[in-house]
């Protein structure tokens, strides 16, 4: 599947967040995830997920995956050389 399947899948997610379907969100943005999106995705995709699992009242979970979004998003954004 191609980047623009994850993009559908978050959209998608999104949808059933709006609607209050939480674990269909859920499912979507982990589909998404393991469609190989980018660094800056996959932490917008993890942040979704901790939101998720908020309304889920899984707050271990909600840790668990905003950890994630935060390593990521800093991964994605860090210089490609440690040279200056």
């Amino acid at each position: 599947m191609t980047a623009s399947s994850a993009e559908q899948l978050r959209k998608e997610g999104n949808e059933l967040f709006k609607c209050g379907d939480y674990e269909g969100a859920l499912t979507a943005y982990t589909q998404a995830l393991s469609l190989g999106a980018t660094p800056q995705d996959q932490a917008i995709l993890h942040r979704n997920r901790a939101a998720c699992h908020l309304k889920l009242e899984d707050y271990s979970k909600a840790e668990s995956e905003a950890s994630k979004a935060a390593l990521t998003f800093s991964e994605a954004e860090a210089p490609s050389s440690t040279f200056v």
